[in-house]
């Protein structure tokens, strides 16, 4: 317990009741060093020479006791009242005072500074719930245990006490909260919002710096003039003229000067402190000296055998090319970057342009091209052009006549070569004569115009006496043309009938000759195949006849009597059927027996001298063949009989 009676008139006499604090001003605010003023936080941030309440059904009953909660029934019944500033669920301070004097009910120590005012500020109020009159608690504020300041009696609801004090030299405080009433009965009290504050200046994390003067040429832009933004402050220029925002720390500023003078701006920024009303501001100086645009104009490109003429424009005090020279510039068939600085004034400024020298390709396209009819050409140029077909290929496939071009463009150049496609016809023409010839007899075939003849001879006709192919050539600038006739030849008749022959009366005889087409037959008998029956003696003749002429031949035959037998059939079947697959020569009387099978070229396809069959292998194909048969009959007698098989298949 601290003392307080040799203080408190003096502190009367300094302090008149009702002094309040001091306004803060534009760039102070009121700095709270009071933790958990309002109990929110609980029985938490302080010191009380009180005792916490215990108990469940009665915590504040015993005198010297308080607790910290929202309502002050709910800890004794006999007291009443809710929080000051959020009832009735915010907490509040809830005291019943001892009987002694000057206890300090609420302490906190915290840091000051020196020489400075704060204002202190509580609220208190009766909770003993009793109209009767009873004693009230007496509030006192203490400042390093000297009163200051009026006191608050706490009759009825919450009132609020508040009072200035100067630190001085203090850089510590103890600041509590002295009830001075000694009485009990009564003297029960409540706390809430206790609050000290002194003006503090804001701490700025940025104040309005622009830096030196700026000097521009013409209408040369600066970028992020200024300073760099921070969160929570607001940034105003002006004037506005040539800035890119004026509500921005950091703007572009572009100021143009086309007059002959230099041009002075003065910009001003605030910088704001967004919140606390604080504003600081700096100024910029901007110089713009005159300085019209110089630029060299875009990238060139030069096409074969094209040249440039670069020119930097007059009204410089000072014009230097990069190769140290101040006049034109000529170009050609050059690929380089050229730059140029100028100056005016205090000013310079300087551009370059690239100057790009297109390489063609080297185009090469035959003149012409001649083609035949139905023939295709093709044209090579090179990867990137296109013809006048409006193909785009590198080759290009023709077979029409034409002019063909083609072009190749890069970069607004462009080269070019062309083709002429020539197509010539084949020659037309027709070879007649005959189809057919008599065999050695002359014939001539003739052309609509002269040919080379596939015989080696030239011009329009050519002789021939055999059969074969005769073709002619014509030409017309290479494009050739083959015509052709098959000539067939005719052979002349030829007969040739078997010797003479014998047979016995009762078998007949076939004689004459195998037929072949184009041939005509007529026997002195008036028969008109080319193999007859004979069954009676005589002289039978065989007239041949076809378009070149006519031959004829003769047989004799004889009849003896029938005491020996030769018969051969007329046909033969090998086909894998069980029917008719062998030819079988059957003889009675005979001996020494002799079978011989020709074919037409008169070649012995089958021969025996064994009474045997004749079955036709794969290699004798379905035709008619001759046989002759010779024997010696039972009286010695030599026998030779001749005829004809058909093989069939």
């Amino acid at each position: 317990m601290r003392k307080y009676c040799s203080l408190l008139v003096a502190l009367f006499i300094v302090l008149l009741p009702g002094a309040g604090h001091s306004q803060c001003g534009d760039c102070e605010y009121p700095a709270q060093l009071v933790v958990n003023g309002s109990f929110t936080q609980g029985n938490t941030g302080f010191s009380t020479d009180l005792n916490p309440g215990s108990g469940f059904f009665c915590p504040l009953c015993p005198e010297g006791t308080y607790v910290v909660g929202s309502n002050a029934f709910f800890f004794h019944n006999g007291f009443t009242g809710t929080d000051h500033t959020n009832p009735p669920v915010g907490n509040f301070f809830i005291a019943n005072s001892p009987g002694s004097p000057y206890s300090e009910v609420w302490c906190q120590t915290m840091a000051v500074q020196p020489d400075t005012e704060y204002t202190f500020t509580f609220w208190g109020r009766d909770v003993t719930n009793n109209s009767n009159p009873h004693p009230l608690a007496w509030l006192h504020a203490s400042f390093n245990g000297v009163f200051v300041g009026d006191s608050l009696v706490c009759a009825g609801g919450w009132q609020s006490l508040t009072t200035t004090w100067n630190s001085g030299s203090a850089t510590v405080l103890d600041l509590c909260i002295v009830n001075t009433q000694w009485q009990t009965g009564g003297n029960d009290f409540g706390l809430d919002d206790i609050s000290l504050t002194a003006c503090q200046a804001y701490t700025l994390n940025q104040t309005a710096q622009l830096g030196g003067d700026l000097f521009l040429c013409g209408s040369e832009s600066v970028a992020g003039i200024g300073m760099t933004a921070l969160s929570g402050y607001q940034y105003s220029w002006n004037p506005a003229a040539g800035l890119s925002a004026t509500n921005i720390a950091n703007p572009s500023y572009t100021l143009p000067n086309a007059g002959p003078d230099p041009v002075t701006e003065t910009l001003v920024l605030s910088v704001d402190s967004a919140g606390v009303g604080c504003t600081t501001t700096d100024t910029l100086v901007v110089t713009v000296w005159p300085m019209p645009p110089f630029t060299l104009g875009p990238d060139l490109i030069l096409c074969p055998g094209e040249t440039a003429l670069l020119n930097a424009g007059a009204g410089w005090d000072q014009i230097l090319w990069q190769d140290g020279t101040s006049g034109p510039i000529w170009l050609a068939d050059a690929t380089v970057s050229v730059t140029a600085s100028v100056t005016l004034g205090p000013c310079d400024a300087s551009d370059a342009v690239q100057v790009n020298a297109v390489a063609l390709p080297e185009l090469s396209l035959p003149e012409t091209v001649e083609l035949c009819e139905g023939q295709q050409a093709g044209l090579n140029a090179v990867s990137g052009g296109q013809w006048n077909t409006g193909w785009t290929g590198a080759q290009l496939m023709t077979g029409t006549a034409g002019t063909y071009i083609f072009t190749y463009s890069i970069d607004g150049c462009s080269t070019s070569d062309s083709t002429e496609i020539i197509v010539n016809p084949y020659p037309a023409f027709t070879i007649s004569g005959p189809i057919a010839i008599c065999e050695g007899q002359p014939a001539v075939l003739t052309a609509d115009i002269p040919v080379n003849w596939t015989t080696g001879e030239w011009g329009t006709s050519i002789t021939i006496s055999a059969s074969g192919y005769y073709g002619g050539v014509a030409s017309n600038a290479g494009c050739e043309t083959l015509e052709g006739i098959e000539v067939a030849a005719i052979p002349l008749p030829e007969v040739e009938l078997p010797a003479d022959t014998t047979f016995c009366d009762s078998q007949p005889v076939e004689v004459g000759t195998i037929p072949l087409e184009g041939f005509t037959y007529l026997w002195s008998t008036g028969e008109t195949t080319s193999i007859i029956h004979v069954d009676a003696p005589g002289t039978y003749e065989l007239e041949v006849s076809n378009a070149c002429g006519s031959a004829s031949a003769m047989v004799v035959a004889d009849v003896y009597p029938c005491d020996w037998g030769i018969y051969a059939p007329t046909c033969v079947t090998p086909n894998g059927d069980p029917h008719n697959e062998i030819w079988q020569v059957y003889s009675w009387n005979v001996s020494n027996l002799v079978i011989t099978v020709f074919n037409r070229l008169g070649e012995a396809v089958f021969h025996t001298t064994r009474m045997e069959s004749w079955q036709p292998g794969p290699g004798v194909g379905d035709d008619t063949y001759s046989w002759l048969i010779e024997a010696i009959d039972s009286q010695g007698r030599p026998i030779r009989r001749t005829g004809f098989v058909a093989v069939l298949r």
